[in-house]
């Protein structure tokens, strides 16, 4: 009996969502699972990790942010006790050296991983855009809580970085997979990326 030829993997563009390296544990610099997959499959496969300038930003907002959080609980705390001891006490956090030093983590994170950020691109059909997000064409979507507003910008860049991509990236033996937990923003990214045979949303 013939042996099945086993059909070998291309090699891959891997770009992640937000929604795929959010933690709600912001001592982690991404969702464990993530860094697990990778490590696992980036030695026995080709694949490349390209992520989108905006989802760093995001994810050095929420993290940033969660940091600077507890270090409002910490000068209360500060406040407490130099009241009871009628000394002042302080501490050394400043708000832009923790903004860096997170951006550090998640540089170094991406740096074992051998990926690299891919910046918002300088052109953009802002006309389009802002119709886009007049008429909440997707990703643009109305809010739930408030239907007068819209929501999606950030997504809608991702998907602006995601299409510049794809467009001057013109290697044709690999394959482009964009990893998103946001149904909306993949369909959209299928639309605009659907003639090209190298792109898949996951």
């Amino acid at each position: 009996m013939a042996r099945m030829m086993k059909k070998e993997v291309p090699p891959h563009i891997v770009i992640p969502d937000t929604s795929v390296l959010w933690h709600a544990d912001k001592t982690l610099v991404v969702d464990p699972a993530v860094s697990a997959f990778w490590n696992d499959n980036s030695k026995e496969f080709s694949l490349e990790l390209v992520v989108p300038q905006v989802v760093k930003g995001e994810i050095l907002f929420q993290q940033t942010t969660s940091a600077n959080r507890a270090t409002g609980q910490i000068d209360e705390l500060m406040s407490k006790v130099s009241a009871i001891s009628a000394h002042k006490y302080s501490h050394r956090i400043k708000p832009d050296e923790l903004k860096q030093r997170v951006e550090s983590r998640f540089d170094k994170w991406l740096s074992t991983c051998h990926g690299t950020i891919e910046p918002v691109p300088l052109r953009i059909d802002w006309s389009r855009l802002v119709n886009d997000a007049i008429w909440r064409v997707p990703p643009f979507a109305e809010d739930r809580d408030n239907r007068d507003f819209e929501k999606g910008f950030r997504d809608c860049v991702i998907l602006e970085t995601v299409v510049e991509y794809c467009k001057h990236h013109t290697q044709t033996d690999i394959s482009i997979a964009l990893i998103c937990g946001d149904s909306l923003l993949r369909e959209a990214a299928d639309s605009r990326l659907v003639t090209d045979a190298r792109f898949s949303s996951y």
